[in-house]
């Protein structure tokens, strides 16, 4: 899998500043110990009801859906997202 962003100008001058990575966001394959489960943030990928904070633990299961996000600099603007 790779990802590829296209920037107005090359990229030496529009670096991408962050990337963020999820595959699990109701924490059902139980791989982030949550001590506390309400006190951790809800992500915008989750399917639960606002009332619960974690999905029913799922044991035989692998990911299958993976969520990526990319910050760029304020005065750039992403115009090209591509996922292979």
């Amino acid at each position: 899998m790779s990802l590829t962003a296209c920037l107005q100008e090359h990229a030496k001058w529009s670096p991408v500043t962050g990337l963020g990575f999820e595959y699990d966001p109701d924490n059902a394959l139980r791989h982030t110990f949550y001590e506390v489960p309400n006190m951790w943030p809800k992500s915008d990928h989750s399917k639960l009801p606002a009332d619960e904070h974690e999905a029913d633990y799922v044991y035989d299961k692998e990911p299958d859906r993976f969520y990526f996000s990319l910050e760029v600099p304020l005065h750039r603007k992403l115009f090209n997202y591509a996922d292979n």
